[in-house]
């Protein structure tokens, strides 16, 4: 854990494997030949032309970086003394690459200290830097401290909205140059939002690293702040010596402003020979301020018990900060046992509301509706089901059926589909209802209707991903002139095995005596059962038996532990730590009456120093 009496606490780089060296340039021009053609440049530095001088300890390896801009490219030459600088494979290496070069030195001693100086030229002019190196014994008294110590961070404390930009200042005292890194702390549940190879652990904890719009890295300027700073920043002071670190916390907080709609309403037009009418209502709020929605008609609230069909909520991040909410609403006052007319017309409201100030906004839509009454009643007489395919049909969860009813009419008719539900299966909202025969059917929808011709009319309800609450007895139902016809689905129950899921176990390295958990997840549409093993060699005891190709012992069967609906969690525990024989492959394997699936990591364990 980075705690605050650890800040000044002695590191040295004789403790420590961090190596970080500061260099400081010198920059100087010379002139300038030829004449430039369009395009060209002469040779430029990337990082500055500051002077600067570099610190390193006695066996370290140190490491100057040349970035030059140049076109065509700059030839780079390392000089030290006026004497070219000559690569040797065993204490000085060269790396070439398209903007910069690298002088690297290893096992630095006295000797090495002077004066290096990168020469970058082309025929458009030259350029030099000159690294300043000192080499020093690795030595720390208490009256002189060489890390960087007395480190704060400004504000220790901030309260941000999200979408405004922060920043802060670190301070802190150094005898030689140090190089500063902003980090933030990354909760252990929330890791796997993150690529493996950018996380650090530091003390335990994990961090990842922050790049800042500042031109100075003692400051870190974060435009844009989303839910993800929320927490814990560290200040990360380092120089070849050693280093030190603060924090601040972070609290980021909603960003404030009112509803906006995205559409408005627009009025609707509808004849009275329609089943029903859809309204939809799409607003952005700010995220997690909390929102209020509800339809309106005439100043009033809409009762769902009474017009609507289908009313349905959603909502979706639109960037880290405001998130679009969507709510459609389907009237149709089939669920009172009548169709649509002229009285289901007229001004609809959708009201949303945040805590803003308590503010409402109000998005208005004028429905009308025209009379088709005659044309209606002309057809009702002649509207007569010729048959509905098929009478009974047994499908399995998660497959599709279609039911498709023939009409013979001299107009187009009006369907309505309709279900009695199975009675054994519990069914989630059974509150439209509409009663035919003194029989309480629920609506599912109007279907997709196709003419063949003036007489005959096919309608179709496409039923797709069924679950056991789509069982019942269907009814065709003919609005004209209220034929109807029955068929029956039933609905059986799909076997499927369980299916590991991530994060999933991987590979991981411990020290003898740590204690350890291996863990490993799986979804399951029943309750499964979990059984772990390890890899051992082939005639290890007579408990060894092959699975998947590999021979493997059983270590016991734990209880699952049930996370959230259809998720199970295993864990298999090392209670008394770690041992040098419990190094191997170990597997987790997940069963139930449709199948198994497995997951498998490889457990190092290393011998503390």
């Amino acid at each position: 854990m980075l705690a605050n009496d650890d800040f000044n606490s002695p590191s040295t780089a004789c403790e420590m494997d961090l190596r970080v060296v500061v260099i400081y340039v010198i920059l100087s021009t010379c002139g300038v030949s030829g004449v430039l053609q369009k395009g060209h440049e002469p040779p430029e530095f990337l990082h500055g032309s500051e002077t600067k001088t570099s610190i390193s300890r006695k066996g370290a390896i140190l490491r100057l970086r040349c970035s030059v801009s140049a076109n065509p490219p700059a030839d780079v030459t390392w000089y030290r003394y006026d004497e070219e600088v000559v690569e040797d494979r065993k204490k000085i290496r060269m790396r070439v690459g398209l903007n910069h070069n690298a002088l690297t030195i290893r096992d630095l001693d006295s000797l090495d200290s002077g004066d290096y100086i990168c020469s970058a030229s082309n025929r458009y002019g030259k350029i030099t830097k000159t690294y300043t190196v000192s080499v020093v014994d690795c030595y720390l008294t208490d009256s002189q401290p060489l890390q960087p110590r007395a480190i704060t961070v400004v504000p220790p404390k901030l309260q941000v909205r999200c979408g405004d930009t922060a920043v802060f200042k670190c301070n802190y005292k150094s005898d030689f140059n140090s190089h500063i890194q902003w980090l933030l702390e990354v909760p252990a549940n929330s890791t796997s939002r993150y690529d493996p190879t950018s996380i650090l652990s530091v003390h335990s904890k994990s961090y990842v690293v922050l790049e800042s719009t500042a031109h100075n890295d003692d400051v870190l300027r974060l435009p844009n702040v989303t839910r993800a700073h929320n927490g814990k920043i560290v200040c990360l002071a380092a120089n070849t010596f050693g280093y030190g670190y603060n924090s601040t916390v972070v609290q980021v907080l909603p960003q404030s402003g009112l509803p906006a709609f995205v559409d408005e309403l627009e009025d609707l037009s509808v004849s009275t020979s329609a089943p029903n009418f859809t309204l939809t209502c799409v607003a952005r709020v700010p995220l997690d301020l909390g929102y209020y929605l509800q339809w309106e008609k005439e100043g009033e609230p809409i009762d769902p018990e009474v017009f609507v069909f289908h009313h349905l909520n959603q909502s979706r991040v639109v960037d880290a900060c405001v998130e679009e909410i969507s709510s459609t609403m389907t009237i149709s006052p089939l669920v009172q046992g009548h169709w649509l007319s002229a009285r289901e017309g007229g001004q609809y409201n959708c009201l949303v509301q945040n805590k803003t100030g308590s503010t409402i906004m109000y998005g208005q839509a004028t429905v009308t509706f025209q009379e088709n009454a005659n044309d209606n009643e002309a057809s009702k007489s002649q509207s007569a089901i010729v048959s509905l395919t098929p009478r009974r049909v047994t499908v399995q969860e998660g497959d599709s059926v279609s039911i498709y009813c023939h009409v013979r009419g001299e107009k187009k008719p009006l369907f309505a589909w309709l279900v009695k539900p199975d009675t054994s299966v519990p069914v989630c909202d059974i509150r439209h209802t509409l009663l035919i025969d003194y029989i309480s059917y629920r609506l599912v929808g109007s279907g997709e209707t196709w003419s063949r011709d003036e007489m005959n009319h096919l309608n179709i309800l496409q039923l797709d991903d069924v679950s056991m609450e789509h069982a019942g007895t269907y009814l065709c139902y003919v609005v004209q002139s209220g034929a109807r016809e029955e068929t029956t689905l039933t609905v059986l129950p799909r076997n499927v095995g369980p299916r590991v899921i991530a994060p999933f176990m991987g590979n991981r390295s411990v020290t003898v005596g740590e204690n350890s958990v291996l863990q490993c997840r799986a979804e399951s549409d029943n309750t499964p059962t979990v059984q772990w093993y390890k890899e051992v060699e082939e005639g290890y005891s007579d408990e060894t038996r092959s699975l998947f190709g590999m021979a493997v012992v059983s270590l016991g069967f734990p209880d699952p532990v049930w996370e959230t609906a259809g998720t199970y969690l295993s864990l298999y525990s090392f209670r008394d730590g770690v041992k040098v024989s419990d190094q191997g492959k170990y597997l987790c394997v997940w069963s139930n009456g449709g199948g198994q699936d497995y997951d498998q990591g490889y457990l190092r364990v290393r011998v503390r120093q």
